[in-house]
Parts: structure tokens; sequence; C-alpha cells
């Protein structure tokens, strides 16, 4: 029992050191060039992706001012939490985003893969991520899966985007028309039909302040497990690398042999014959 007190003191500690710390640097850093530096690294970084696709009036760096929507059911995302706003005309008219009589506010969290990010930003968000297999399951249910609780869908980043030096995890920041709530207890919405979500933001949340699926700091748990998968993926095409050099020799060997056995046998044939002459 001490042991454990003791451990969760200190965690608190470092948890009250690092908001004092964002809040610090929240405060010297100015959101603007922070906003605008991630939205032209993310565009040097992913193919295909534009200045067009933002709206960068709307981009902001979530602070302490930040408070519940009248959509919303839980806290806005956490402090230092970067907002890079999508380009919305594609859809019309922005009744769906108005604050009271708009959609519903959800969040979905996807990987940092560029591929990925790509997609959502230009087809938005698909049923098993436009997969045969869904990359977590639908046990729920097929559909679109939302959660109205940011800190529940920042756990779903399981690859965080490495961008400016950073690891950063990234939900996507939606508006949900019709949902039926699952009985998890991580709250969570089904979507079923694709047309009733629709994306207008990428937040982009600091690694070292996230909890993953197991309810413990990402960096302590599934970072780890992350990196060992990382670590496999680059061994194995080494290793099959490895072997197709060994059969090349092998085989440039095996032809180097059959060539040379053939000379010997040519010249043996034609020294018999000038002895018969």
């Amino acid at each position: 029992m001490v042991a454990e007190r003791r451990s969760r003191s200190k965690s608190e500690k470092k948890q009250r050191w690092s908001s004092r710390s964002r809040s610090r640097s929240a405060k010297s850093l100015d959101p603007p060039a922070i906003t605008k530096g991630l939205q032209d690294a993310l565009i040097a970084k992913v193919e295909g992706l534009k200045a067009e696709d933002f709206s960068p009036e709307h981009h902001c760096v979530y602070g302490p001012a930040h408070k519940k929507d009248a959509k919303e059911e839980y806290a806005p995302p956490s402090e230092g939490t970067v907002k890079l706003a999508l380009n919305t005309k594609r859809f019309g008219s922005d009744r769906w985003l108005q604050p009271c009589s708009g959609w519903t506010l959800a969040y979905h969290g996807t990987n940092g893969v560029p591929a990925t990010i790509k997609k959502i930003i230009s087809e938005g968000l698909q049923k098993r991520g436009g997969q045969k297999t869904s990359r977590i399951g639908a046990r729920w249910g097929e559909g679109v899966y939302v959660s109205p609780d940011p800190l529940v869908a920042v756990t779903y980043c399981d690859d965080p985007l490495p961008l400016e030096g950073r690891c950063l995890h990234v939900v996507m920041q939606c508006r949900v028309r019709h949902f039926i709530k699952t009985f998890d207890k991580r709250v969570s919405w089904r979507v079923r039909d694709e047309s009733d979500v629709r994306v207008y933001g990428l937040l982009l949340f600091d690694s070292s302040t996230v909890r993953c699926r197991h309810n413990r700091w990402w960096a302590n748990c599934c970072m780890k497990t992350l990196k060992t998968k990382r670590k496999s993926r680059s061994k194995t095409p080494r290793s099959k690398k490895k072997k197709k050099k060994k059969k090349k020799k092998k085989k440039e060997k095996k032809q180097s042999n059959s060539s040379s056995s053939s000379s010997s046998s040519s010249s043996s044939s034609s020294s018999s014959v000038a002895i018969i002459e």
C-alpha cells in the first residue's frame, strides 16, 4: 500500500509539472506560427496534400480559455493540442457546423500514416478505413466509429506522426448527424452511413502527454511495442535480400561449373580426334 501511494504521488507530481510546463510554453509561443509551421511540414510530408485543403483562419492551439461547445458532452482537447482546420467548401452550406443547430461534435483517432491522412482529408471517413478488414475490429456492427471524448479517440492512434522533430498523435475532428451509442466501457458511437460523418479538423496531440488504451502513458507502454514492431519490420526485408543474394551466388557457381565442365569435355574430344588422325 505504501509503495502504491508513493508511485501515485510521483505520477501526480509529474502530471502537475508537465501541465505547468505546457501552460508556460503555450504562453511563450505564438499559436499562428506553430500552426503555420505544422501545416507546411505536413504538406511537405504527405504526398498530394495542398495548402488549399486547409483553412488557416480557423487554425488554433487549445488552451485553458477553450470551453465546452453547446454540442459537446466532454471537455475539449487537452491544453497544447494543435488544430489544423480543413477546407469544408465541398460540403456547400455550413449549417452542419453551427454550435447549437448543427451536427454533434465527435472525434476519430487514426494512425499517423501519410497515405491514411491524405485519404481521410480527400475522401472522408470510411467503413473499415476503406479496407476489407478493420484495423481494430467492429464489435458493435459495421460502421464508422467515433467518440465524443477526445481523450478516448486519441488512444486509437497506434502509430503517431513524426513531424518537425516531434511525435504527434493524430485525431480527426468531425461532426456526426445520426449515430448509435455502443455499450462499450470507453464511450463510443457507431455511424452506419458514411455520409453522416464529416471531417473538418485535424488535431495533433503531443505523444508525451497521451494515454494509451491500457490506461498508461503511451511513452511507457505502447511506444515500446511499436519500437519492437518497427525493428522486426526493418529486419525481415534485409534477411530476404540476403537470402536472394545467396541464391544468386549459388546459381552463378552452378553455371560457372557447368560451363567449365562443358569446355573441358570439348577439349578432350578434340584431342582424341587429333590422336585418331
